[in-house]
Formats: structure tokens, C-alpha cells, sequence
């Protein structure tokens, strides 16, 4: 998740407009290469006790993050919340609303 906080920080300095979805598939693309990372170390035998425990977790979330639950939504607010990203909702007026305050 740190890596994640970190592309969400360079994005906010360069001015870039983040949306919930953008922070989860960063997550997503952050855990793949890990999983990635521990297959290729498993695959020539240098994957130790501790790394292949981890790889395991990760291959969990992983099927569960992308499987049709709401465990996706919460997490994606969980991320959030992480990344101190605010959430905001759209402004919604209609035009008789303004022309009455004018």
C-alpha cells in the first residue's frame, strides 16, 4: 500500500485529478507485479518460507478483490482513506435554483 501512496502524492503534485477507481487499479497493477515478482523467485527456488506465506495472501486478496463482492467497494475506501484523498460530491443545482438566488 505505501507504493500506493506514492503514485497518489506524485499525481497530486503534478496536478493530476485522482478518482477511487484510479487508486484501486494502482493497488491492482502494485500487487500483480508483486505476485509476479514471488512466482518468478518461486519458479528458480529462491523463494523463502516467509516470501511463499506472503505470495499465498496476496493470491487471496488478489481472487477476492476481483471477484463480484463488496469487499472491492470497501477496499477501495480503504485505499482511499489511506492515501488522505478526499472524496467529494458533485455540486447538483438546477437553473431555476440560480435564477432564484440571482
Amino acid at each position: 500500500m505505501q507504493l500506493v501512496k506514492i503514485y497518489t502524492d506524485v499525481e497530486r503534485l503534478r496536478g493530476h485529478h485522482l478518482e477511487a477507481d484510479d487508486v484501486f487499479r494502482e493497488f491492482m497493477d502494485q500487487l500483480e507485479k508483486r505476485m509476479e515478482l514471488y512466482s518468478f523467485k518461486r519458479k528458480y527456488g529462491e523463494l523463502t518460507p516467509s516470501e511463499g506465506y506472503k505470495f499465498s495472501m496476496l493470491e487471496d486478496r488478489y481472487e477476492k478483490l476481483n471477484a463480484p463482492t463488496r469487499y472491492k467497494e470497501s477496499y477501495t475506501k480503504t485505499l482511499v482513506a489511506y492515501c488522505r484523498l478526499a472524496t467529494y460530491k458533485p455540486q447538483r443545482f438546477t437553473i431555476s435554483a440560480v435564477l432564484k438566488s440571482s
